[in-house]
């Protein structure tokens, strides 16, 4: 587990079952040749943009902010976490290539790339990307309500899976993330079957916050 300096004094502060848990997911990542980053700051650097944290199979690694609320920097380790099982074969959506092709082929759309079927691509991002909610939100239940509000998760998730058809008709990272309370608000409180078409109200907010 590599941390910065601010990551380390971050850290050490934690509640037990916090570091416990880094400690085992540092583990895991090891085992199969993950290095696990963790930063101090709220966001890390990810391709044109920042967010909370990112997997990054064909790289090996996992990079994960630390620095914001004890909520919200596990909601970031569990979903990236659900990234490293669908990647370990717990998925087969992951490894199904018109999915993980697509996944991959939207995320050099954002950065300028042209590419064929975009609609599909992001189809595909957002398939893998509702899984891994679902991995998280099932690792939720079991134990971490303790810090981390199911209602907020799951409003947060839809506002991040909304948030990719957004991104495709803007063809460009956000600058803030879809998951704030003034997002949330016009977010459904479930995940929903599919998501092809982003509602007037929530649009209206990703072109005022997002």
């Amino acid at each position: 587990m590599k941390l910065d300096s601010r990551a380390r004094k971050i850290f050490r502060k934690f509640p037990r079952d916090v570091k416990e848990y880094f400690e085992k997911l540092d583990q895991k990542c090891q085992k199969h040749g993950i290095l696990l980053k963790l930063g101090g700051g709220k966001e890390v650097n990810f391709g044109h943009g920042r967010c909370g944290g990112y997997f990054d199979d064909s790289g090996k690694e996992m990079n994960i902010a630390i620095g914001g609320s004890i909520q919200s920097l596990m909601a970031n380790s569990l979903h990236e976490e659900g990234h490293l099982d669908q990647f370990l074969g717990k998925s087969k959506i992951w490894h199904q290539f018109s999915f993980y092709n697509g996944h991959t082929r939207f995320f050099k759309y954002l950065s300028g790339e042209r590419i064929y079927k975009v609609n599909q691509a992001v189809q595909a991002a957002i398939a893998i990307e509702k899984e891994c909610e679902k991995i998280a939100i099932k690792k939720i239940k079991k134990k971490w309500q303790k810090y981390i509000d199911l209602d907020w998760y799951i409003a947060s998730a839809s506002a991040y899976l909304f948030s990719y058809l957004y991104m495709a008709k803007k063809r460009k990272w956000p600058k803030n993330t879809p998951c704030t309370a003034k997002i949330r608000a016009h977010c459904p409180n479930k995940i929903l079957r599919s998501y092809k078409t982003i509602p007037e109200r929530l649009e209206a907010a990703f072109d005022r916050y997002l």
